[in-house]
């Protein structure tokens, strides 16, 4: 039916009626179901993204401690050279 039929006839038979709410509440069921299912895969991706989240932080900070306790390391390596070139400088013997 074209736009200039339905100025014709200004009310639909009772009929066409039923027959259109049909198919308005299997097109409005059909959306929420999907909007449901999106919801749903949102939810579910949003808990993975927040787990690797987690464990690519926790390795991140792991990361950063070995790198803090290599610093640590290498300041007491230098340190003990120092002490060494200082023990040598004011004491020949050793």
């Amino acid at each position: 039916m074209n736009l200039t039929e339905m100025k014709k006839k200004k009310e639909l038979p009772q009929d066409e009626i039923k027959e259109k709410m049909t198919h308005l509440t299997d097109t409005t069921d059909s959306w929420k179901k999907l909007l449901q299912e999106q919801a749903e895969a949102i939810e579910s991706l949003m808990k993975e993204r927040h787990k690797l989240l987690e464990e690519h932080q926790s390795i991140f900070t792991e990361e950063q401690r070995r790198s803090a306790e290599q610093k640590w390391r290498d300041e007491q390596e230098r340190a003990k050279a120092a002490r060494r070139k200082n023990r040598r400088r004011y004491d020949p013997e050793l």
